[in-house]
């Protein structure tokens, strides 16, 4: 079997698995959760898959094995590791918190799980939200960061997102209930905005840190909001810019990541400064590499939207980041790997 191949195969059973968990989500609640955890699993495995088949088995590669499926495959934290020190290619932390609690409720559906009439309702209503939530943070990975891997299955994918619209029946009454308390919210003059997980107008949002940002949680699926409001550099218009790199304008003006800092970088470099310019920089939230860029004075991730007051340097590399980078010269930062590791690998 030849490693196309075998991607193929393995981004298939991916696909079967979560249309599985979506189908059986009344029917089977507990396994829509074992057979959800395990798509997401496969998908991290798939990426690791194309950068090598050894980064897939766990210890001890042998290629005789590994095709005869004579293996211990990676566990989702080893997975994550290889995906960030191996690939290059991390997942940020709060798509990695939303699959951890899918992999949570799998390990409790599998050991513990036990469901009365009366709670039925609302087991199923959380699992819906829940893999709402992982399926945003997945589809953005599959989309975005590794969409030179799964372009090939687009369709297949947009298939998956409008078997999910189903879910959202489950947040309908939830949301029934809590229209009175948003309409409240709303004549008090607080901002009532469609949520980006679910679609419901249930997120209550604030400004942000600069100017057109605005952040608040959903009260119907709990999600955390947060987009940008900015000029469209092609019309001149307002679109959207949603955390996760996804910018949206009526003209169909689309807009990659580097599109995004040139347009949204309001650095003045001379020929005088260029050599002292720190932008784009590092972020340390998603650890974006050279996605942030001077707004307003202040710093703003293109990707995760998060707005810092101050940049620090890598002692090591010395690139720009946000976030502290305390011991940074031995121990590195998130885009190099310290003396420590550097000195270690030399010796080797």
């Amino acid at each position: 079997m030849k490693k196309p191949e075998m991607l193929d195969r393995l981004v298939e059973n991916a696909l079967g698995f979560l249309s599985q968990a979506i189908e059986t989500l009344e029917s089977a609640p507990k396994f829509s959760v074992i057979n959800f955890y395990a798509a997401v699993e496969l998908f991290l495995k798939a990426r690791l898959l194309r950068e090598h088949w050894s980064l897939v088995v766990t210890k001890s590669p042998d290629w005789e094995k590994f095709v005869s499926g004579d293996f211990v495959s990676v566990s989702f934290d080893e997975a994550c590791t290889r995906l960030d020190k191996i690939a290059q290619s991390p997942i940020a932390p709060r798509a990695r918190g939303k699959f951890d609690a899918v992999r949570l409720h799998r390990n409790k559906m599998v050991h513990f799980f036990h469901a009365g009439q009366d709670s039925e309702h609302r087991v199923i209503e959380d699992i819906a939200i829940e893999q709402l939530h992982a399926w945003y943070e997945l589809h953005q990975l599959l989309l975005q960061q590794w969409k030179d891997v799964f372009e090939p299955w687009q369709s297949e994918l947009a298939g998956i997102e409008r078997q999910l619209q189903r879910h959202k029946k489950y947040l309908g009454a939830k949301f029934d209930a809590l229209k009175p308390k948003l309409d409240e919210i709303a004549s008090q003059g607080q901002n009532v905005y469609s949520c980006t997980r679910c679609n419901f107008p249930a997120a209550v949002m604030i400004e942000g840190g600069v100017t057109g940002l605005r952040e608040g949680d959903c009260l119907v699926c709990g999600a955390f909001n947060k987009w940008l409001s900015m000029k469209c550099p092609s019309c001149d218009e307002e679109g959207i810019l949603h955390d996760g790199v996804r910018f949206s304008c009526e003209c169909g003006c689309s807009l990659e990541e580097r599109g995004l800092v040139d347009a949204l970088d309001e650095t003045e470099v001379t020929k005088d400064d260029y050599m002292d310019n720190p932008y784009p920089a590092n972020c340390g939230e998603c650890e974006g590499w050279h996605t942030v860029v001077c707004r307003e004075e202040k710093n703003l991730c293109v990707v995760c939207l998060d707005v810092a007051d101050e940049l620090t340097h890598c002692g090591f590399c010395g690139e720009a980041s946000t976030g502290r980078l305390e011991d940074s010269y031995l121990l590195g930062c998130g885009q190099c790997e310290g003396s420590v590791n550097w000195n270690s690998r030399k010796d080797d």
